[in-house]
């Protein structure tokens, strides 16, 4: 099937209080440094490929910091479409 990788970008600058809530919720995972205004979480329970974990995660943060939760999962083939399509245009 390939490499599967996950991820939540919430539409927020708070790394800190989004780290925090993560930390006491018990997630392991990586928070990207804020970029554009957005701040990405890399979860480990989301990896292992339940779409639902993923859904309920996105849905719970967005309205724990009231902003948009984008949920992506996508495998390295979706990747090298994307880029290809990129390349395309």
């Amino acid at each position: 099937m390939g490499n599967f990788y996950t991820n939540v970008t919430l539409r927020t600058t708070e790394r800190q209080a989004v780290t925090d809530h993560m930390r006491a919720q018990g997630r392991l995972c990586f928070i990207s440094p804020v970029s554009h205004g957005f701040t990405t979480i890399y979860d480990r329970l989301c990896e292992e490929q339940d779409v639902q974990d993923l859904e309920t995660l996105a849905a719970e943060l967005s309205a724990r910091f009231h902003c948009a939760a984008f949920a992506a999962p996508f495998t390295l083939t979706t990747l090298s479409s994307c880029k290809r399509l990129i390349q395309a245009h």
